[in-house]
């Protein structure tokens, strides 16, 4: 691309072998403006699909496209591409090897010299029985049924997963005092677990907040997680202000990152999953946190309050109420 011999695009970029190597080039190069933005991830998702699918027979190969482009596509648009974010590293990862699943599946069809079309009841229970990913093969099977690819066979439903373990109100306070006070944990990391444990706010929602989400009121600190922006408490705020004012850890390119909390990679954030395992590694396990904040949040305050402030829906909201035994029926939305 330096020399012309080829153009500089997102075409040429794909001819490298995937992996982080190349990820952080193609984000380098958008970063810079050299690349329009794209949503990196979800664009390697699709060649990988792409790949495994030119791999198969060529009777099968269309249905692990097709099932990719109507099935999954449809869901990870709505969650990420239609809000302006990229797929997180572990949706990708996940679908990665969903895909890698169900081409397995249809490898082995082939071998029985079989057609999706042709696979019966027991054929499909003998497969069954032999693999761990049953879950994945039994939504793939589901949707080969609707889309009359395949024969209506009896699958199994995803079982429920039970509700996570919560904190008690005692041992969430003493997290929340040691992420004050520690300094064993990255300062960025330690703001985002305070966000969990004092506000209920998911990682994946506090690493994807901006600068422009922080306002400042007087001597104040806020920060908008939902339409409402809330007053950070003066510890809180104390280390926000830290991290504002630390050094960039760009070494890639010159001015401010977008993010609040900047990641490794040119133009992206700090991963949820990198956070989550600083947090795990210091005894702080933020889900089980989070579920225990927003109930106790959802019982003192009313739904309306809880949905504008911490970017939750009103739904979830008035469901939580409900759960946590709030006494507050109907309340007007109260706002300063």
């Amino acid at each position: 691309m330096a020399t012309n011999t080829l153009p500089i695009s997102h075409l040429t970029i794909d001819q490298l072998e995937p992996g982080p190597r190349t990820r952080y080039f193609r984000r380098l190069l958008i970063d810079a403006g050299t690349l329009p933005p794209i949503p990196v991830l979800l664009h390697e998702l699709n060649i990988f699909v792409d790949t495994a699918a030119a791999q198969l027979p060529t009777k099968h190969a269309p249905v692990l496209r097709r099932f990719h482009r109507w099935e999954v596509l449809p869901q990870l648009h709505r969650r990420y591409r239609d809000q302006g974010v990229d797929i997180t590293t572990g949706v990708f990862t996940t679908q990665r090897s969903a895909t890698l699943v169900r081409a397995r599946f249809l490898d082995w069809v082939s071998e029985q010299d079989l057609a999706l079309t042709d696979l019966d009841q027991s054929t499909l229970d003998y497969y069954m029985a032999r693999v761990k990913a049953r879950v994945t093969i039994n939504q793939f099977i589901g949707w080969a049924a609707r889309s009359h690819l395949a024969d209506d066979l009896v699958t199994h439903s995803q079982p429920v997963r039970a509700a996570p373990s919560t904190y008690s109100e005692g041992e969430l306070w003493e997290d929340t005092h040691q992420l004050l006070r520690t300094d064993t944990v990255e300062l960025p990391v330690r703001i985002i677990g305070l966000f969990a444990l004092i506000y209920a706010q998911p990682l994946d929602h506090s690493v994807r907040l901006t600068r422009d989400d922080l306002q400042t009121r007087g001597n104040s600190l806020m920060v908008a997680f939902g339409p409402t922006p809330v007053q950070l408490p003066e510890p809180v705020a104390d280390l926000v202000r830290q991290h504002l004012a630390a050094p960039a850890r760009r070494g890639f390119a010159t001015g401010t990152s977008r993010w609040l909390f900047e990641g490794i990679m040119p133009g992206q954030h700090l991963s949820a999953a990198y956070a989550r395992l600083r947090l795990t590694d210091n005894g702080i396990h933020s889900r089980h946190a989070r579920e225990t904040q927003l109930d106790l949040l959802a019982r003192q305050l009313p739904a309306s309050i809880v949905a504008d402030t911490l970017g939750v829906t009103l739904h979830t909201a008035e469901q939580r109420r409900g759960r946590a035994g709030g006494i507050w029926s109907s309340y007007p939305a109260l706002r300063d």
